[in-house]
């Protein structure tokens, strides 16, 4: 839990459940060990406030209650993320966790924490890999206006999550391709909709920390970017993930954060920041929104 976090389309952590039963980043059994949770958790597992291991997944549900009272941004310039002034605290709840993850009913605790997010000044973003757990979810509990509904695709055979995602239920669905794994064509899940019907709003790409990254990466994000474009999605690149992925090797971007290599963020010679539309009733947006809305200026 952090009211400060690194990641840079977002301004705070909270994860209130900690762990996940694996995915295809992360499956020790199969000596697959690509995820930067599962490696975090790993660290520190056992110690207060983590769970004895990443396999084991366990609640905080304390952390809501603490966050919801933190205070809303809008208004105030984040000088490190001016690309989110005049949105409301953007809290990610699922960097160390998958809020759909098998082993935990999200009956036994999701509904009730609901309740709190919908009362909150916050947006909540919510991220998975489970798609179709948090479809079916979200069929039976409609996610109040604050809740971002994401899911995260890594490779061509995880492309079916966004089959799941288009069904789901949310004013903002959101995609986090990361870390991308191998090419992904993504027109075909994304369009034949009604016009009258957006799929997709935001999409979030990049490349893994603290793992090789594929010789093809950049070609390959250049090309999803191409894709979100003629879609109509905004984007956010948020990294190489490491530097030999970065064509620009003297991109001045690229950082060490406690050994965690970045790699830079500069695709073409320019950060690529927008981020989706806050679709609530016009009246409800402050002055600093209606102004960012109305110019257009996301990047």
């Amino acid at each position: 839990m952090g009211k400060e976090t690194q990641i840079e389309y977002c301004d705070s952590t909270i994860n209130p459940l900690v762990g996940c039963d694996g995915c295809e980043l992360w499956n020790p059994k199969a000596d697959i060990r690509d995820c930067y949770a599962g490696k975090l958790v790993t660290q520190y597992k056992g110690l207060r406030g983590w769970p004895l291991s990443f396999d084991k997944p366990t609640l905080f549900l304390e952390r809501i209650e603490k966050a919801c009272a933190w205070s809303d941004l809008i208004g105030l310039d984040r000088k490190d993320k001016p690309w989110l002034n005049g949105l409301p605290r953007i809290i990610f709840m699922n960097d160390l966790s998958d809020t759909f993850t098998n082993s935990i009913d999200p009956e036994t605790w999701l509904p009730d924490a609901l309740k709190q997010i919908e009362r909150s000044p916050h947006i909540w973003l919510f991220l998975t890999k489970r798609a179709h757990r948090q479809q079916k979810f979200f069929a039976k509990h409609s996610p109040p206006g604050n809740v971002w509904a994401g899911v995260s695709v890594t490779s061509k055979d995880t492309l079916s999550r966004l089959s799941w995602l288009t069904k789901t239920t949310a004013l903002v669905r959101w995609v986090s391709f990361e870390p991308i794994r191998t090419y992904l064509h993504t027109t075909a899940y994304l369009t034949g909709f009604p016009n009258d019907f957006q799929p997709l709003d935001w999409a979030c790409i990049g490349g893994g920390s603290q793992m090789k990254n594929p010789p093809d990466l950049a070609m390959w994000i250049n090309d999803l970017i191409e894709q979100m474009k003629n879609l109509k999605v905004p984007v956010f690149f948020k990294q190489f993930g490491d530097l030999d992925a970065n064509p620009n090797k003297a991109d001045h971007t690229a950082r060490k954060l406690g050994g965690d290599t970045k790699g830079g963020r500069l695709m073409n010679g320019k950060e690529i920041t927008q981020m989706p539309t806050w679709k609530l009733p016009w009246e409800t947006f402050t002055e600093v929104q209606r102004r960012r809305l109305t110019e257009g200026k996301w990047e």
